[in-house]
């Protein structure tokens, strides 16, 4: 199990490394093995069944509201930074802006964007200006492999983080949209996680985070 200093590691290149963001988003759509894995599991899971039945009719009206967007992908991010920051006490929050990274981003990250929780839509933004506006991704939310991907990782996210699945849930079902972004944005949800569970391993990650974004 990856310590602080190995999940603030991960949250400063989920910053950082746009080539390696673009990757992750990719595998996030495109990972067929893993897509069908969740299928078999899915058709195996008779306790579920109505739950499963159930989760697979918010899916479908994801797709007949046309809600499987960028823009909605980019607000699940949005979502879990402003959350993540949300949990951050004064003193850490100034120390977020006087980081290398926050000097960079000048304007864009400020007292008055981070207490309004603007970062959050900076950096979903600095992201997805990168992929073109392009859905295409969206053609293969119809396999069913990946419908039964986006259940199950939605409800491992209610198991773990209760929160932040009600936060994702309640902006229109945002949360069977979040195993796109998963491999990216999970270690600031273990993140999120630690500030339920162990509030001295929370500060610790965020000490590790800020030395890092000073580098």
């Amino acid at each position: 199990m990856d310590g602080a200093k190995e999940i603030a590691e991960k949250m400063v290149s989920a910053i950082n490394d746009d080539s390696s963001w673009l990757t992750g988003f990719a595998e996030g759509i495109l990972d067929i093995p893993v897509d069908f894995y969740y299928l078999g599991y899915d058709y195996l899971d008779t306790d579920h069944r109505w739950d499963n039945e159930n989760d697979k009719y918010r899916f479908v009206g994801l797709v007949k509201s046309e809600a499987i967007t960028l823009n909605n992908l980019e607000r699940v991010i949005q979502i879990i930074f402003e959350d993540y920051l949300g949990k951050l006490s004064e003193e850490q929050k100034q120390r977020l802006i006087e980081t290398k990274a926050g000097k960079i981003f000048g304007g864009m990250i400020s007292k008055y964007a981070i207490f309004r929780g603007s970062l959050g839509a900076f950096f979903g933004t600095k992201w997805f200006t990168k992929l073109g506006g392009s859905v295409a991704f969206t053609a293969t939310l119809g396999i069913g492999a990946s419908v039964s991907r986006a259940i199950y990782t939605s409800r491992e996210l209610a198991q773990t983080n209760p929160n932040l699945y009600m936060l994702l849930r309640r902006e229109g079902n945002l949360d069977l949209l979040y195993f796109l972004v998963e491999s990216k944005m999970e270690p600031y949800v273990r993140a999120l996680e630690a500030y339920d569970e162990n509030r001295d391993l929370f500060n610790e990650i965020f000490d590790e985070f800020s030395v890092g974004l000073d580098q």
